[in-house]
């Protein structure tokens, strides 16, 4: 320092005094900025080295030309210093990590390379933790459609809907673990895998319930609605989230269906109706000697709610769901209909949730329901929200719980036994599989011999006509039979006539 400077940082000096600054203060800020010089200053070689944190060290670019792709260690205190790489996703706005489990720096620029030319060609897809199996992707459907479960249909999906849905895939995943790919990723599953996912379940051993073990007894319908539900999974969450391409989406083939959707066998004929309904009054409600008297009124109310779904041709689910401010008598009823009544099914009971009104011949069934209330000691509210049909156990009737199916189902196969069986009634139901939803077919089915028109039959109850059409076609012989069997007299009439 020559004797100008000296004189310049005297005079400095006196005038940071004249200030208040005194040289102890500048000694303590020299100190201070020379100590983040050197904490700069080591920084700088720690981020030339490629140790700018803890976590990710040794980065390194897979390709010189793409700052995007590179492969790191993890610095933490770790025994294997292994290779990971790290691809950023333009896309979706956030980076991608996999671990390429191998120490050899090489091996991993090898691996890296490979990944991501898997990654730009399937469209940057998740390939990391995204990466699901399929058991992983069914539970993670399910977990979203069970978000979306409402009482309604049409809002969302129902509990029981949602029931049917988890048996379903689980056949999928069954069949996806005998094929070997239990733990694959679903990208890496071969597509045609799913072509005879349809056969394998018709081959398959019915694992659950009374049919348990037995083969080859679901039907075509129901193993099309594995498929499809199946394949709906796929489109809506696997391929709409980005796990799969659309060229790694499974191929599924549908069995045939049988077009004759309802059998003769699921229906009774107009006699053995008559037959069923007078042995279950005669009969049935009449055995009081060997039941209790709380029997044989559940009886009595049984009777009445299987004449009025006969009546009515209503679903299972509808007539269960019927409350009293749901019926009110027929505004213009011609003579004879005093006994007309409409129902209306509100679009949360509604199959395709749409409200629509019936009319039933019913009055008369439903003031007896409230008479065998009256016997179990409950009064009905006229036009209450309360349910029509009750569950018939203290707790149920207290509560004002509705009649479950599977109780109206068993009293009903309960019913069809003891009328078979009953030597007196001349009535043998062996060969018939007459089950709740039978009520329904047979009502379509009379009024079609009625002479109603498919259209009317349609809006009472709620289906489409082409339905109508497609489901009782087989039904028009006979119910022209008169035209059919006059044409054919006339014709046999001229055969007579040609051989004389």
């Amino acid at each position: 320092m020559d004797v100008a400077d000296l004189q310049n940082w005297t005079n400095t000096l006196k005038e940071l005094e004249s200030l208040g600054i005194k040289s102890d203060d500048l000694l303590r800020v020299g100190r201070k900025v020379s100590e983040e010089k050197k904490k700069a200053g080591l920084l700088s070689q720690q981020i030339a080295k490629g140790k700018e944190n803890k976590v990710t060290t040794n980065k390194i670019r897979v390709f010189d030309h793409d700052p995007y792709c590179t492969i790191f260690q993890d610095g933490r205190n770790t025994k294997n210093k292994t290779w990971s790489v790290r691809i950023w996703d333009p896309k979706r706005k956030k980076p991608t990590t996999r671990s390429l489990r191998t120490i050899d720096q090489s091996t991993a620029l090898t691996l890296a390379r490979d990944i991501y030319m898997k990654f730009s060609t399937r469209g940057a897809i998740r390939l990391s933790t995204d990466s699901i199996t399929t058991k992983e992707l069914v539970a993670l459907y399910i977990q979203n459609r069970r978000g979306e479960v409402s009482d309604n249909n049409q809002e969302g999906i129902t509990p029981r809907s949602l029931n049917a849905l988890e048996q379903r895939l689980k056949h999928w995943m069954d069949y996806i673990d005998e094929k070997g790919y239990g733990k694959a990723h679903i990208e890496n599953i071969p597509p045609e895998l799913g072509l005879k996912f349809a056969q394998w379940i018709k081959d398959r051993k019915i694992t659950t319930g009374k049919r348990l073990g037995e083969r080859k007894k679901r039907s075509n319908r129901t193993i099309n609605q594995c498929v499809s539900a199946t394949k709906g999974m796929y489109h809506q969450l696997a391929l709409q989230e980005g796990h799969i391409t659309a060229n790694e989406m499974p191929k599924f083939t549908y069995l045939k269906k049988n077009k004759d959707q309802v059998s003769p066998k699921q229906i009774l004929q107009k006699d053995e109706l008559s037959l069923l309904m007078k042995w279950m009054k005669d009969k049935y409600a009449r055995e009081s000697a060997d039941i209790t008297n709380k029997e044989y009124i559940k009886r009595r109310i049984f009777n009445l709610t299987f004449t009025i779904h006969y009546l009515t041709g209503m679903r299972n689910g509808e007539l269960l769901g019927t409350k009293w401010s749901d019926i009110r008598p027929a505004r213009e009823t011609s003579k004879g209909g005093q006994d007309n009544m409409v129902i209306t099914i509100v679009g949360t009971e509604e199959k395709r949730g749409k409200t629509r009104s019936l009319v039933a011949p019913i009055k008369q069934q439903l003031e007896r329901i409230k008479y065998w209330y009256g016997m179990l000691g409950h009064h009905v509210e006229p036009y209450s929200d309360e349910f029509v049909f009750l569950k018939l156990t203290t707790s149920g009737i207290e509560n004002g719980d509705p009649q479950t199916q599977k109780v109206l189902g068993d009293r009903l196969k309960d019913v069809l036994k003891g009328a078979t069986e009953d030597k007196y009634c001349p009535l043998n139901l062996t060969n018939k599989n007459i089950q709740l939803y039978s009520a329904r077919h047979y009502y379509i089915t009379d009024l079609l011999f009625k002479g109603v028109d498919f259209h009317t039959i349609a809006k009472q109850v709620g289906t489409g006509s082409t339905y109508i059409d497609e489901h009782y076609s087989h039904l028009v012989p006979e119910m022209k039979q008169e035209e059919i069997c006059n044409a054919a007299k006339d014709q046999d009439n001229l055969i007579m006539k040609f051989r004389k």
